[in-house]
Protein backbone atom coordinates (compact mmCIF):
# COMPACT_ATOMS: atom_id res chain seq x y z
CA UNK A 1 0.00 0.00 0.00
CA UNK A 2 1.61 3.11 -0.59
CA UNK A 3 1.66 6.47 0.77
CA UNK A 4 -0.87 8.18 -0.91
CA UNK A 5 -3.38 5.04 -0.35
CA UNK A 6 -2.61 5.21 3.51
CA UNK A 7 -3.64 9.06 3.92
CA UNK A 8 -6.45 8.44 2.05
CA UNK A 9 -7.49 5.00 4.48
CA UNK A 10 -6.84 7.47 7.22
CA UNK A 11 -9.14 10.27 6.28
CA UNK A 12 -12.13 7.51 5.68
CA UNK A 13 -10.82 6.40 9.44
CA UNK A 14 -11.01 9.42 10.75
CA UNK A 15 -13.48 8.80 12.98
CA UNK A 16 -12.13 6.34 15.77
CA UNK A 17 -8.23 4.59 14.58
CA UNK A 18 -7.87 1.42 14.03
CA UNK A 19 -4.26 1.08 14.58
CA UNK A 20 -2.83 2.09 17.36
CA UNK A 21 0.99 2.43 18.54
CA UNK A 22 2.00 2.93 22.28
CA UNK A 23 5.37 4.53 23.32
CA UNK A 24 6.27 4.15 27.04
CA UNK A 25 9.35 6.27 28.43
CA UNK A 26 10.73 7.58 32.11
CA UNK A 27 14.28 9.24 32.35
CA UNK A 28 16.18 9.80 29.27
CA UNK A 29 13.42 9.28 27.39
CA UNK A 30 12.65 12.46 26.10
CA UNK A 31 15.20 12.65 23.33
CA UNK A 32 14.52 9.35 21.82
CA UNK A 33 10.87 10.20 21.64
CA UNK A 34 11.05 13.69 20.31
CA UNK A 35 13.03 11.73 17.09
CA UNK A 36 10.96 8.75 16.98
CA UNK A 37 7.85 11.14 16.42
CA UNK A 38 10.20 13.41 14.10
CA UNK A 39 10.68 10.63 11.79
CA UNK A 40 6.63 9.95 11.77
CA UNK A 41 4.80 11.30 8.84
CA UNK A 42 1.36 13.20 9.32
CA UNK A 43 -0.99 11.06 7.64
CA UNK A 44 0.08 7.96 9.61
CA UNK A 45 -3.10 5.79 9.53
CA UNK A 46 -2.49 5.46 13.38
CA UNK A 47 -2.84 7.17 16.91
CA UNK A 48 -0.40 7.32 18.89
CA UNK A 49 -0.25 7.10 22.91
CA UNK A 50 2.78 8.41 24.99
CA UNK A 51 3.28 7.33 28.66
CA UNK A 52 5.90 8.96 30.44
CA UNK A 53 7.02 9.23 34.41
CA UNK A 54 6.15 11.99 35.34
CA UNK A 55 5.46 14.26 38.68
CA UNK A 56 2.30 16.06 39.41
CA UNK A 57 2.91 18.26 35.82
CA UNK A 58 3.90 17.59 32.50
CA UNK A 59 4.15 20.02 29.64
CA UNK A 60 4.81 17.26 27.40
CA UNK A 61 2.44 18.29 24.90
CA UNK A 62 4.01 21.48 24.05
CA UNK A 63 7.26 20.14 23.93
CA UNK A 64 6.27 17.45 21.63
CA UNK A 65 4.30 19.97 19.22
CA UNK A 66 7.58 21.07 17.90
CA UNK A 67 9.05 17.63 16.91
CA UNK A 68 5.89 16.44 14.55
CA UNK A 69 3.53 17.60 12.38
CA UNK A 70 0.88 15.66 13.98
CA UNK A 71 -1.55 17.19 16.53
CA UNK A 72 -0.21 16.66 20.36
CA UNK A 73 -2.45 17.07 23.00
CA UNK A 74 -3.67 15.18 26.91
CA UNK A 75 -5.58 12.40 26.60
CA UNK A 76 -9.21 13.09 27.89
CA UNK A 77 -11.66 10.48 29.49
CA UNK A 78 -14.17 8.63 26.56
CA UNK A 79 -11.87 10.56 23.92
CA UNK A 80 -12.10 8.67 21.21
CA UNK A 81 -8.52 7.28 19.32
CA UNK A 82 -7.98 9.39 16.13
CA UNK A 83 -5.46 8.47 13.38
CA UNK A 84 -2.46 11.69 13.09
CA UNK A 85 -2.81 12.37 16.73
CA UNK A 86 -0.43 11.77 19.48
CA UNK A 87 -1.97 11.50 22.93
CA UNK A 88 -0.12 12.07 25.98
CA UNK A 89 -1.37 10.94 29.40
CA UNK A 90 -1.95 13.41 31.59
CA UNK A 91 0.20 13.30 35.18
CA UNK A 92 -1.18 11.57 38.00
CA UNK A 93 -3.46 9.50 35.94
CA UNK A 94 -3.42 6.10 34.72
CA UNK A 95 -4.50 5.50 30.95
CA UNK A 96 -5.94 2.44 29.61
CA UNK A 97 -7.78 2.02 26.18
CA UNK A 98 -11.56 0.63 26.73
CA UNK A 99 -12.64 -1.87 24.53
CA UNK A 100 -14.34 1.10 22.52
CA UNK A 101 -11.23 2.12 22.14
CA UNK A 102 -11.48 5.12 23.60
CA UNK A 103 -9.61 6.51 26.22
CA UNK A 104 -9.89 5.94 30.10
CA UNK A 105 -8.28 7.48 33.10
CA UNK A 106 -8.19 6.17 36.45
CA UNK A 107 -6.15 7.76 39.62
CA UNK A 108 -5.96 4.67 41.13
CA UNK A 109 -2.68 4.19 43.06
CA UNK A 110 0.50 3.43 41.46
CA UNK A 111 0.95 -0.13 39.86
CA UNK A 112 4.66 -1.35 40.82
CA UNK A 113 5.69 2.37 41.91
CA UNK A 114 4.42 3.64 38.38
CA UNK A 115 1.40 5.99 37.57
CA UNK A 116 1.25 6.50 35.09
CA UNK A 117 1.31 2.57 34.55
CA UNK A 118 2.90 1.53 31.08
CA UNK A 119 1.86 -2.44 31.96
CA UNK A 120 -1.67 -1.31 32.43
CA UNK A 121 -1.57 0.75 28.97
CA UNK A 122 -0.35 -2.01 27.36
CA UNK A 123 -2.52 -4.64 28.27
CA UNK A 124 -5.88 -2.58 27.43
CA UNK A 125 -4.09 -1.70 24.46
CA UNK A 126 -3.71 -5.78 23.34
CA UNK A 127 -6.95 -6.05 24.79
CA UNK A 128 -8.65 -3.69 22.11
CA UNK A 129 -6.59 -3.80 19.55
CA UNK A 130 -4.88 -6.95 19.66
CA UNK A 131 -2.62 -7.52 16.42
CA UNK A 132 -3.55 -4.04 15.11
CA UNK A 133 -1.26 -2.35 18.16
CA UNK A 134 2.48 -1.41 18.22
CA UNK A 135 4.34 -1.16 21.79
CA UNK A 136 7.56 0.72 21.51
CA UNK A 137 9.79 0.86 25.33
CA UNK A 138 12.35 3.50 25.20
CA UNK A 139 14.63 4.67 27.83
CA UNK A 140 13.60 4.08 31.86
CA UNK A 141 14.60 3.01 35.04
CA UNK A 142 12.82 0.18 36.77
CA UNK A 143 11.12 -2.45 34.69
CA UNK A 144 7.58 -0.66 33.91
CA UNK A 145 6.14 -2.01 30.49
CA UNK A 146 7.68 -5.30 30.62
CA UNK A 147 4.40 -7.24 31.70
CA UNK A 148 2.64 -5.10 28.89
CA UNK A 149 4.86 -6.27 26.30
CA UNK A 150 4.06 -10.00 27.30
CA UNK A 151 0.27 -8.97 26.91
CA UNK A 152 1.10 -7.44 23.75
CA UNK A 153 3.03 -10.30 22.15
CA UNK A 154 0.22 -12.76 23.10
CA UNK A 155 -2.30 -10.53 21.23
CA UNK A 156 -0.12 -10.41 18.34
CA UNK A 157 1.13 -6.92 18.39
CA UNK A 158 4.41 -5.64 17.58
CA UNK A 159 6.74 -4.78 19.87
CA UNK A 160 9.89 -2.44 20.24
CA UNK A 161 12.78 -1.51 22.68
CA UNK A 162 15.10 1.06 22.57
CA UNK A 163 18.69 -0.71 22.03
CA UNK A 164 20.19 -0.13 25.76
CA UNK A 165 23.42 0.96 25.03
CA UNK A 166 21.66 4.16 23.66
CA UNK A 167 19.63 4.79 26.42
CA UNK A 168 20.36 6.64 29.66
CA UNK A 169 18.76 4.82 31.32
CA UNK A 170 18.68 1.20 29.70
CA UNK A 171 16.49 -0.60 32.70
CA UNK A 172 12.95 -0.08 31.43
CA UNK A 173 13.91 -1.61 26.94
CA UNK A 174 16.41 -4.39 29.35
CA UNK A 175 13.34 -5.73 31.05
CA UNK A 176 11.22 -5.76 28.06
CA UNK A 177 14.05 -8.05 25.92
CA UNK A 178 14.29 -10.42 29.15
CA UNK A 179 10.48 -11.33 28.61
CA UNK A 180 11.82 -12.86 24.90
CA UNK A 181 8.46 -10.93 23.75
CA UNK A 182 10.16 -8.37 21.96
CA UNK A 183 10.39 -8.61 18.09
CA UNK A 184 13.17 -5.57 17.56
CA UNK A 185 15.62 -3.84 19.38
CA UNK A 186 16.36 -0.80 17.89
CA UNK A 187 18.11 2.20 17.89
CA UNK A 188 16.15 5.91 18.05
CA UNK A 189 16.62 6.81 14.22
CA UNK A 190 15.38 3.02 13.34
CA UNK A 191 12.01 2.87 15.33
CA UNK A 192 9.76 4.90 12.86
CA UNK A 193 10.63 3.61 10.07
CA UNK A 194 9.81 0.41 11.25
CA UNK A 195 6.33 1.89 12.75
CA UNK A 196 5.85 2.75 9.37
CA UNK A 197 6.33 -0.95 8.17
CA UNK A 198 4.31 -1.83 11.24
CA UNK A 199 1.64 -0.48 10.25
CA UNK A 200 1.78 -0.96 7.04
CA UNK A 201 1.59 -4.13 7.64
CA UNK A 202 -1.50 -4.27 9.91
CA UNK A 203 -3.12 -2.43 7.19
CA UNK A 204 -2.65 -4.97 4.71
CA UNK A 205 -3.55 -7.67 7.43
CA UNK A 206 -6.95 -5.72 8.21
CA UNK A 207 -7.62 -5.55 5.10
CA UNK A 208 -7.34 -9.16 3.80
CA UNK A 209 -9.59 -10.25 6.74
CA UNK A 210 -11.76 -8.16 6.05
CA UNK A 211 -12.36 -8.93 2.36
CA UNK A 212 -12.06 -12.83 3.18
CA UNK A 213 -14.98 -13.04 6.39
CA UNK A 214 -17.61 -13.16 4.01
CA UNK A 215 -16.57 -16.02 2.41
CA UNK A 216 -15.57 -18.29 5.56
CA UNK A 217 -16.77 -21.71 5.70
CA UNK A 218 -17.70 -21.66 2.00
CA UNK A 219 -15.10 -24.54 1.49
Amino acid sequence: MSGVELAIESRKDSATSNHLITIALSAAGLGPLREVLGGLPAELPAAIMVLQHVGDSSELPRILQGSTSMRVKFAEPEERLRSGTVYVCPPRFHAVIAPTRTIALSNAPAIRHARPSADWLLESAAASYRNCAVAVILSGRLSDGARGVVWMRKAGAHTIAQTPATCGFSSMPLAAIRTGCVDDVLRPDQIAPALQVAVRRNYSLAHFHAWEEPFAGMN
